[in-house]
């Protein structure tokens, strides 16, 4: 691929792929079990570390890699071989996104729904979870399948 220039080995992307989108679900719970609830330290400590492994991992998976910029570059700046690549990749990636949102939003209703005293669950940071993932799914579908980037 022209465009990226940076070298990683599969393995290595593979655990930055877990490693990101491992501390977002964390950070997620985190906030979801403290909301409401006196700020407990230890919780705290964990939820600071989670969010320190998510932005190293990013930088280190979508920045350093250049995986990022290859999905979002213009297809006139790329080859034949890179332009089915970045569209097997957005393939891939909202089908993904796809069930996975719907599937939230009908678990999150069922419960709502029939759960005795309902839930409540605040949305905005799930929802801001979700907008991470459509931008940065494309880029880990990448990062997991190519052997060589």
């Amino acid at each position: 691929m022209n465009t990226i220039t940076a070298k990683s080995n599969r393995p290595s992307r593979r655990l930055g792929v877990l490693l990101n989108y491992g501390t977002l679900i964390i950070m997620l719970a985190i906030y979801i079990a403290l909301v409401g609830e006196n700020i407990n330290i230890p919780v705290m400590a964990i939820g600071i570390t989670a969010l320190v492994i998510f932005i190293i991992s990013f930088i280190n998976l979508h920045v350093r890699t250049k995986l990022w910029k290859f999905v979002h570059t213009k297809i006139d700046n790329l080859d034949e071989r890179e332009i089915q690549v970045v569209f097997q990749s957005l393939r891939h990636s909202y089908s993904i996104f796809g069930i996975v949102c719907l599937s939230f939003f009908l678990v999150y209703e069922l419960l709502r729904e029939f759960l005795p005293g309902g839930i409540d669950l605040p949305l905005m940071p799930i929802i801001a979870a979700l907008i991470y993932l459509a931008h940065t799914l494309p880029s880990s579908i990448i990062a997991w399948k190519e052997k060589e980037i």
